[in-house]
């Protein structure tokens, strides 16, 4: 879930206000209206932490480093199938990222086609970068080429398009907070 942030830090307010105001209002007691507005202050950022859970921004930057270490894998000599497998193991690969290698290791396993594999990692996802690495590997297997390059390639598209992402939130910031 993406938010600006002045709606944010409109958001901050309100619920400090409701709070404090709510408080205030059923004990008449300064010091609990001021307890009810730091928790007020609090709480948005909580609830969105807790609602939204694993972030897209998140999912991206965690899948395009573990491409890179798939890549790396690629690279050193091992098929994609011990690549993935290797993935499911790595200590640099995040505990959620090996989960989900571990259903496409699965299916390989079970006999599924590696493009086929990684286009159900896609779809399950609901990635573009996904359905990008599964096309590239589905393409990979029909034509040939190096399959340690085109995952790299990928992988450091999706980490320069986080950058500018970056670049772009800081820009709309700085903008925000200049027209105040």
């Amino acid at each position: 879930m993406c938010i600006r942030d002045r709606t944010y830090v409109l958001l901050v307010v309100v619920v400090m206000c409701i709070i404090g105001g709510a408080a205030f209002y059923f004990t008449q007691n300064v010091f609990i209206t001021t307890a009810g507005a730091i928790i007020g202050f609090f709480l948005p950022d909580f609830l969105i932490k807790m609602f939204s859970g694993f972030k897209k921004d998140d999912f991206d930057s965690k899948y395009g480093a573990s491409l890179m270490t798939l890549a790396a894998s690629l690279k050193a000599g091992l098929s994609i199938q011990q690549a993935v497998e290797e993935l499911c193991l790595s200590k640099f690969v995040d505990e959620d990222m090996k989960v989900l290698y571990r259903n496409i290791n699965s299916q390989i396993k079970m006999g599924v086609k590696v493009d086929k594999a990684f286009a159900d990692f896609a779809e399950e996802t609901q990635s573009v970068d996904a359905r990008d690495v599964a096309s590239a590997i589905a393409l990979q297997e029909e034509i040939g080429g190096n399959e340690a390059e085109t995952i790299e390639t990928v992988a450091r598209t999706i980490a320069d398009r986080l950058d500018n992402n970056c670049l772009l939130y800081t820009s709309d910031a700085a903008d925000d907070l200049t027209r105040v």
